[in-house]
């Protein structure tokens, strides 16, 4: 009977150590071989998007994909976050969240607004990512002046080799099936590479185009990964890239591959102007409703 409690308490004590073990890998940094971000000083461009009918529930819990701030309205991300993969969805699907490095945290710096338009790329494939690029409008502008929410400039040249830059985000430390986001804001210091390196046979064989570039460590272990996707790629505080897609995530031979806003600066600039457009039309026609009633 003793021995029986013995391997009792052996099996109970093993139970225990591995749940300690589970619970911590799940506080874990999600971006791959990134830091915490303690300061949002830096990163006041950063931007979760989030599925607006999750939120009724736990605040953050709807997080799917990042986004940069690039005015005050206006949101830019990549298509495939908005895309189901054959249509773009409702803007009333989406809600953008800034302001705050942690997830969960609603406070007096958190900013929440409502999407009502999506602008996505005509062109945009889902099968190869090819123009996973958006910009979506919100329904009303973020303060001037706010403490921790501000826009990025945008990158007016295409990106460069052998730049140093940063990508964060709040996405997965691995490639799994059911990633979860981690609570704290992550970054990754990381370095533009040659169109011919990220082409390589043992690499994408060809896969980075024109309007891409990949980013990262042919050794692997520093990358975005789930649920960064969408979120700003910035050099010396200019928005140069935006997450895109990858082989899994962090593996050698494979760094991520990013938008190249530098490349797309025209396309963002029409779509940018074909939002404002509309934003104008319809306030005159509200305009000529009411004088129509008088």
């Amino acid at each position: 009977m003793n021995l029986y409690r013995e391997r009792s308490l052996i099996i109970f004590i093993i139970i225990v150590f591995c749940g300690t073990l589970i619970s911590a890998q799940n506080l874990t940094p999600k971006i791959i071989g990134g830091f915490n971000v303690s300061t949002i000083d830096d990163f006041k461009h950063q931007v979760s998007l989030r599925d607006a009918s999750h939120e009724s529930s736990t605040f953050g819990s709807g997080h799917i994909c990042g986004g940069s701030l690039i005015n005050y309205d206006t949101v830019l991300t990549a298509a495939h976050c908005v895309h189901d993969g054959d249509r773009y969805l409702s803007p009333a699907y989406y809600m953008a969240v800034m302001g705050n490095l942690d997830l969960f945290v609603r406070d007096s710096n958190t900013v929440v607004r409502r999407v009502i338009k999506v602008i996505g790329h005509r062109k945009y494939d889902p099968d190869s990512f090819i123009n996973d690029i958006a910009l979506l409008k919100l329904n009303a502008p973020v303060p001037k002046d706010h403490p921790t929410a501000q826009p990025i400039r945008l990158s007016k040249t295409e990106a460069r080799p052998g730049i140093n830059c940063q990508s964060s985000g709040w996405g997965s430390i691995q490639y799994e099936e059911n990633a979860r986001a981690v609570r704290g804001l992550m970054a990754v210091n990381i370095t533009i590479n040659s169109k011919y390196d990220c082409n390589r046979r043992e690499s994408h064989a060809g896969s980075v185009i024109r309007g891409q570039f990949c980013a990262g460590p042919f050794s692997g272990g520093k990358d975005t990964c789930q649920g960064d996707s969408g979120g700003p790629f910035a050099c010396n505080g200019v928005l140069v890239g935006i997450t895109s897609h990858g082989y899994e995530c962090g593996l050698p031979n494979y760094p991520g591959i990013y938008m190249d806003v530098g490349y797309y600066r025209d396309w963002i600039a029409a779509a940018n102007s074909a939002i404002s457009s509309l934003s104008n039309l319809i306030v005159l026609i509200a305009i000529l409703l009411i004088l129509s009633i008088f």
